[in-house]
């Protein structure tokens, strides 16, 4: 198994608690190789002292990675911690990478909805214009409301996998979609788009002859409605860092109350976790227009510690 250096420096913080008590570390006697920094080496690493004070020194560090050997006891030891840290709500950015990598979730064992959470969701939804934006993540993607009479969003390649039956609206806002092997591995993503057998709008960046119900997106009248007042110097911010932002951003501009977001964790350890401050971005947005917000309780996103908790002493 391989950690970057910045993982290697969370699973340090993990183990010790994040109190700088190493000795803890010397309960993982079967930890080979470099999972783990010794004391001197993680302090110089981690920081560095300059007149203004200890800064990270992360070139330094990224020269460091090496490969790790860790053996099955120490595997389930790191499980454990990082499922302690998520039962706590504590599961921070710094340990996002390293639950992806640690807890994988079986595409064949995906989770199904209680029926108990579906009706106090059919309940929350009378009266309101209701979307779900479902994405790819494992976690709740199987969750979404398939089988309700709820409008419902998807993208990209989403349509190859078996437990996605329908939608109501598709989005892929990319020019990469005539691709003969797209994300994932997926073949025939631009056949399934120029035969829309689902007979649905698909949003892209202009229409398509080719594409049936092709449609531009709005971006310019979405962008002045809710970015034309901020300036970075004299220009207008454009902030969309994912298709769940343009997702987001259509419902918000469409005047939806109520957004329910099913595999949307932009947490793994790729672009999907820099795509993470976009999507709280919007979802703000949305929580400024008075549109409800609903996340499944396992989801990542607005997920951190609280500041001035308990990571800096008895707080609230």
């Amino acid at each position: 198994m391989r950690l970057e250096v910045d993982e290697r420096i969370s699973l340090v913080d993990l183990l010790t608690g994040r109190q700088g008590k190493f000795r803890d570390l010397q309960k993982l006697r079967k930890l080979r190789g470099d999972a783990a920094f010794d004391t001197e080496e993680y302090i110089r690493l981690k920081f560095q002292e300059t007149p203004g004070g200890l800064i990270y020194d992360h070139e330094e560090a990224k020269s460091l990675s090496k490969e790790l050997d860790i053996d099955t006891w120490v595997y389930e030891y790191i499980v454990k911690a990082l499922k302690d840290k998520d039962r706590k709500a504590q599961l921070t950015d710094a340990f996002l990478a390293l639950y992806a990598k640690f807890i994988p979730v079986e595409l064949d064992d995906l989770p199904t909805m209680e029926e108990e959470t579906a009706k106090k969701l059919r309940k929350e939804r009378e009266g309101k214009k209701t979307v779900a934006i479902v994405g790819l993540s494992p976690n709740s993607c199987t969750l979404a409301p398939f089988k309700e009479d709820v409008e419902l969003w998807s993208m990209n390649e989403a349509h190859h996998w078996s437990w996605m039956t329908r939608a109501t609206r598709w989005f892929q806002i990319h020019n990469t979609y005539r691709r003969e092997v797209a994300n994932r591995g997926v073949v025939g993503h631009y056949d399934w788009l120029k035969a829309n057998k689902w007979n649905i709008p698909i949003y892209m960046i202009k229409a398509l002859p080719e594409v049936p119900n092709s449609c531009a997106y709005p971006l310019d009248e979405i962008r002045e409605k809710y970015l034309g007042k901020v300036t970075r110097g004299n220009e207008v911010v454009t902030y969309f860092n994912s298709s769940i932002d343009y997702m987001i951003a259509m419902a918000c501009y469409e005047g939806y109350e109520r957004i329910e977001l099913y595999g949307v964790d932009a947490s793994a350890t790729t672009e999907y976790e820099k795509q993470r401050p976009g999507v709280h971005f919007w979802i703000g947005i949305a929580l400024g227009q008075g549109i409800e917000i609903w996340l499944p309780s396992g989801s990542m996103l607005l997920k951190t510690n609280q500041y001035g908790g308990m990571d800096q002493g008895n707080g609230w």
